[in-house]
């Protein structure tokens, strides 16, 4: 498939890579590389593109075999087709023109001298700068036809519809060996203001819309096919071939990736549900965490307070201690234990039947609604009057 912009070389068959890689510029300006990627990861070139605006086709060859590379195949960048006279009789100027095929064969003949210079493409018909090249001169049965290839300043001329016609300037001339020849092609122009007003087709119409579309489609034909998501069945076939080829690959393509996401919206829901039931689960695990712990420290809090209750009344502990005890109880039972085992239990020397209170003592007793027969009451009524004695 022959490009519009591009010489290509083929170096390698496609069909060797599974992946492909274009790098612009990778050996100079204007030569860029399609490089092919191999099952094994291996890296070759499969192929090498000169830009036409910078290399001619024969520049390109003798670049390819200056740097020994071997092309298997060699597509110059494509050129362009334009229609240059009507057939027919015409009025230009007043004056009936006769274009047939005897007028087309002199017009080429001169074309074809090595002795005359070549016509090319200006603008105007000021035969100043160039905008593209006249490769060759044909007849048709519409009239005379040429292949011509734009230069980037003649493309964006017509791309960007700034000029719609051509209008050829022929005429007699001698060439440098003495001949003469009664029809010489000078140029063909861009312009607006054709001689031959209404009997050529508009060059959008020949060249532009149908070359730039195609241009598009190739391009993005070759992005398609480097991108390595699908492969030709049949690298031979027509442009037109491969497009329905890669257009039906596409859509399998993205039947599976319908597929695919649906199948993926499905286990993250599955995963967005089983993540609420675990996060749900580790909540009443917790809250059954903290309960049980909630209960066990009532629990031991009740057993520290009696133990130590205890301690107090059989006079292990003074009353003042008991907070403090009954919060190391807490922390260290054993300890508590081992430390109560060493402590002396006091014995009454006395009932509460046989204990003498004074008359002050009784008051004490009376206003602090101490109870006589607890050994706890009893011992605050001691620091009481200790504390007044002292």
């Amino acid at each position: 498939m022959p490009y519009e912009n591009e010489h290509a070389f083929r170096v390698n068959d496609p069909n060797k890579y599974k992946y492909f890689r274009r790098e612009n510029d990778a050996f100079g300006d204007g030569i860029s590389v399609i490089w092919g990627i191999t099952e094994d990861k291996e890296v070759e070139i499969q192929a090498i593109r000169f830009d036409k605006e910078k290399w001619t086709i024969d520049e390109a060859r003798k670049w390819m075999e200056n740097h020994k590379i071997k092309a298997i195949e060699i597509e110059p960048a494509e050129e362009q087709e334009i229609q240059v006279f009507p057939r027919g009789e015409h009025i230009i100027n007043n004056k009936i023109r006769k274009f047939d095929n005897e007028f087309f064969q002199k017009i080429i003949e001169s074309f074809n001298s090595d002795n005359l210079s070549k016509p090319y493409i200006d603008k105007n018909h000021k035969r100043a700068e160039s905008y593209g090249d006249i490769m060759d001169l044909y007849i048709k049965p519409e009239g005379l036809f040429a292949k011509i290839k734009l230069n980037k300043k003649g493309t964006e001329l017509i791309k960007d519809s700034e000029y719609k016609y051509v209008s050829p300037m022929y005429g007699p001339r001698t060439d440098t060996k003495g001949k003469e020849y009664e029809y010489v092609l000078y140029n063909i122009s861009l312009t607006n203001n054709p001689a031959l007003e209404g009997t050529l087709p508009q060059l959008q119409e020949q060249i532009q819309l149908e070359g730039e579309k195609n241009m598009e489609k190739k391009e993005l034909l070759e992005k398609i096919l480097a991108s390595g998501i699908v492969k030709l069945e049949d690298e031979n076939a027509d442009f037109d071939a491969k497009i329905t080829d890669v257009l039906g690959k596409l859509y399998e393509k993205l039947q599976e990736i319908s597929e695919m996401a649906l199948q993926i919206k499905t286990l993250q829901d599955e995963k967005s549900a089983l993540t609420t039931k675990v996060e749900e689960q580790e909540k009443e695990i917790k809250k059954a965490i903290e309960e049980k712990e909630k209960l066990e420290k009532e629990k031991l809090e009740k057993e520290a307070t009696e133990r130590i209750k205890m301690a107090v009344e059989q006079g292990q502990y003074p009353v003042a201690l008991m907070e403090m005890k009954i919060q190391q109880y807490m922390k260290d039972k054993a300890e508590i234990e081992k430390e109560l085992e060493l402590l002396p239990k006091k014995t009454q020397s006395k009932t509460h039947e046989e204990l003498v209170l004074s008359e002050e003592d009784q008051k004490i007793v009376a206003f602090a609604k101490l109870d006589i027969k607890n050994p706890r009451d009893m011992e605050i009524l001691k620091m009481i009057k200790e504390k007044e004695n002292g």
